[in-house]
């Protein structure tokens, strides 16, 4: 990982060469083996590094070796039981209140979409701490992730909970990473559910721990402050969304981007990607039901929000937030939450490139056929 920015490719390829010179001394080996099992964080295409190791079966996301790797609940309570009894004194809950926790926290791994596993690591620490932690993270940060996303102009979002095909696992070029194979093989995404008709996979942060670290570096880079020093914003977007105050929730908005500094946005192209970023990021933190760029039949919706009594469907525009509104009423984005209970409210946000703020918002009921 450390040689994967676009500044250390020539490194990159060097340590790629000396890898496959001992893959392929390796596989001359062939009839002296009987089992080889080869482990790490990245793997490449047969067509690079595994080029003189090609006959390997990858059992990353095999359905037989799903529960291979991580703890199961029943082997943390069975060979974890007197620390999982100290940990429950320690913090005076019950035992089934604090596997609940500990589920939220550190479960949540899968290669299946069926069995979900807890990190290890997380777990022992735990057990150790006696105390709840971002274990995980402190073993590395996304750093190299998060400034890829940056220079590709992507969104944050674009990455997280989508349906990928099982050709995004074989993606591993060195000159052309693709960012969701990177964040899978590191941990930072996980397998929640498959479809093995279609091969199809939904790719999520795995649990608690991973999203939370995840998002707060992520919010650093990209707002240029920490989440603590936007907390009092991030609390009244919430609370807004809450009460369906849109005019709460416009300033508090127009206040996060406000602190967003000039040298942030200098190599910033899609300016509304970026800003989707911000939003989908701070909330996403707090644990808001939040997607951006939405796809159906009736188009891609910019942002949508889902929490107890609403359903708000938010357009962003450079220019009149009316016209935002607008876009959204004549393409129908609304369309496939109308047969939902709650409250579907319609948001446009009008933007100005030149403030680098929203300007004005256009606020109205979905009507219900």
């Amino acid at each position: 990982m450390d040689y994967l920015e676009k500044s250390e490719f020539k490194q990159a390829l060097e340590n790629r060469e000396i890898l496959k010179t001992l893959y392929a001394g390796v596989k001359d080996q062939d009839k002296y083996l009987r089992f080889f099992f080869l482990t790490g964080v990245s793997k490449f295409s047969r067509v690079s590094i595994f080029s003189d190791l090609n006959h390997l079966t990858d059992i990353t996301i095999s359905k037989h070796f799903a529960a291979l790797l991580g703890y199961t609940a029943a082997e943390i309570k069975k060979y974890y039981a007197s620390y999982l009894h100290s940990l429950c004194q320690d913090l005076e809950q019950s035992e089934p209140e604090i596997m609940r926790e500990i589920t939220d926290w550190y479960n949540g791994y899968s290669w299946d979409g069926k069995n979900f596993v807890f990190n290890p690591y997380s777990i022992i620490n735990l057990f150790y701490q006696q105390a709840f932690r971002n274990f995980w993270f402190e073993t590395g940060t996304p750093t190299f992730l998060v400034k890829r996303l940056k220079e590709d102009n992507k969104a944050v979002n674009e990455e997280i909970n989508n349906r990928v095909d099982e050709a995004v696992f074989n993606k591993y070029d060195i000159e052309n990473i693709n960012i969701t194979a990177i964040m899978f093989q590191t941990g930072y995404l996980t397998l929640k559910a498959v479809d093995y008709r279609e091969n199809k996979y939904i790719l999520d942060f795995p649990n608690r721990e991973v999203r939370e670290s995840f998002l707060n570096f992520a919010v650093e880079h990209y707002a240029g402050s920490s989440f603590q020093e936007m907390s009092y914003i991030v609390s009244t977007l919430v609370d807004s969304l809450a009460r369906n105050d849109i005019k709460s929730f416009f300033t508090a908005l127009r206040a996060l981007f406000s602190s967003i500094t000039v040298k942030q946005l200098e190599k910033v192209k899609n300016y509304e990607g970026f800003y989707h970023s911000i939003i989908y990021i701070v909330l996403k933190i707090l644990g808001v039901q939040i997607a951006c760029e939405i796809q159906s039949n009736f188009g891609s919706t910019d942002v949508v929000i889902k929490n107890d009594g609403y359903i708000y469907v938010m357009e962003f525009k450079m220019g009149k937030a009316q016209t935002a509104l607008e876009q959204i009423k004549k393409r129908k984005y609304h369309a496939p939450y109308l047969a939902d209970k709650r409250e579907v409210v319609l948001v446009g946000f009008g933007f100005d490139k030149a403030e680098r703020n929203l300007i004005d918002y256009s606020i109205e009921a979905a009507e219900v056929p």
